[in-house]
């Protein structure tokens, strides 16, 4: 390990306060490089937000005890990130008293590399590191598609000026990457870095139960397709039950407080099950990864739209449970079709039940596609601390990861 003295220091700039998969996986990022680097963590607070307990002590259990706290205006945290009809006088005052609040922080040219992670973290950062002049690197960390805001043609414009620092931006997947290229066109560098599994969460083989039960893990947000599972336990119930599927538990709850059309999502979904009289489904907010893992018997990861990545299905891969996904965006780059995992069409939902009695049929090998499944995580997540050192000394990484069958399926 490198002496402080001789570590490049790192400003990390959360978005939320709030524990999700973005922040645990950066935490885990940040873990595997904190040989090299010197990390201090900003967690933003507001009088609605709550406190951040979860965040900072899922920090602390990894060792990171260098956290501080920056004030960020309640209507900028609570606009979502697709939030193109937005008021732009308000976003502004908004912006400016945020890039007030940076101004009264530790000063940032102590720092090497100023990492944003998140959409919204970068935005006002940037503006920021213009007029305080600082020279060192900027890392805009995308967790998702970056949105077709007017401020992203505004970005990419401030980023053509003459800037004494340097942009590198980076997302969680090939698909997140390419879309960022296309947005932002005059950044230093571009690359991706897949989401690990957090050292915690132990390797084990889940041993298969008499009665089956299907899980769905995810935020409440419509384009994530929960719906679906709704409408489809309603349609095919009494099927499921005939080949001794007993449960479909939806594990999840709408855990950023922002606007959109994800608001009232969990709500609309509860009174959807009820009405349809969906009655194998049930909801659970309150279990983590390693405790939803040991329930179930098969992961659906139902998403409509594209994915930028899909957290979940590694964690899944890690602990031996097969995963049919749509395989949009990012998931398509992780479920292989009968080698790490199952694709099913996000609108034909016969064909997911075909799908499902398949996979429960003798005539599927589950134990190939498990081991596949588990050693593609493996190589996801040991090669994770490699990408991101040598992407922040503006190296490039050669490896290649490749799927249990030795199919590459990264660059």
């Amino acid at each position: 390990m490198l002496d402080s003295i001789n570590r490049q220091r790192i400003a990390l700039f959360f978005n939320t306060q709030e524990l999700g998969g973005a922040e645990r996986s950066i935490i885990e990022q940040m873990r595997q490089i904190e040989d090299e680097f010197e990390i201090t963590f900003f967690i933003p607070f507001n009088n609605h937000l709550g406190n951040s307990s979860l965040l900072s002590s899922a920090l602390k259990n990894n060792n990171q005890l260098n956290i501080k706290y920056y004030w960020y205006p309640h209507f900028l945290y609570s606009i979502s990130r697709r939030f193109a009809s937005t008021n732009v006088i308000k976003i502004m005052l908004g912006g400016l008293a945020l890039i007030m609040a940076y101004g009264k922080l530790v000063s940032l040219k102590k720092f090497d590399i100023v990492y944003a992670n998140g959409t919204k973290a970068g935005v006002f950062l940037i503006i920021y590191l213009f007029l305080s002049r600082y020279r060192g690197l900027l890392v805009w960390h995308f967790r998702d598609y970056p949105p077709a805001w007017r401020f992203s043609k505004w970005i990419d414009m401030l980023f053509q000026l003459k800037r004494r620092f340097k942009v590198y931006l980076i997302g969680n997947s090939i698909s997140v990457k390419q879309e960022i290229m296309n947005v932002f066109k005059k950044a230093d560098r571009y690359d991706y870095v897949y989401n690990p599994i957090e050292k915690q969460m132990h390797k084990k083989m889940h041993n298969r139960s008499h009665g089956k039960t299907i899980g769905v893990v995810s935020m409440f947000a419509p384009w994530k397709g929960i719906h679906n599972i709704i409408l489809f336990a309603a349609l095919y119930g009494e099927r499921l039950k005939e080949m001794g599927i007993n449960k479909i538990k939806i594990y999840g709850r709408n855990i950023y407080k922002t606007s959109g059309e994800h608001c009232f999502y969990g709500d609309q979904i509860k009174k959807l099950a009820s009405k349809l009289g969906a009655d194998l489904v049930s909801f659970d907010e309150n279990k983590n990864p390693d405790e939803i893992f040991q329930e179930i018997d098969l992961l659906i990861h139902p998403s409509i739209k594209k994915e930028p990545f899909g957290r979940v299905i590694l964690e899944a891969f890690r602990c031996g449970i097969p995963v049919l996904s749509t395989g949009l965006g990012g998931a398509g780059e992780l479920v292989i079709p009968d080698q790490t995992g199952f694709i099913f069409n996000k609108n034909d939902l016969e064909s997911l039940f075909l799908l499902i009695k398949k996979i429960y049929s003798s005539e599927t090998d589950l134990g190939e596609i498990i081991r596949n499944a588990s050693a593609f995580e493996e190589l996801v997540t040991n090669s994770v601390g490699k990408r991101l050192k040598l992407f922040l000394k503006g190296l490039d990484f050669e490896q290649e990861i490749e799927d249990g069958k030795g199919n590459i399926v990264g660059s």
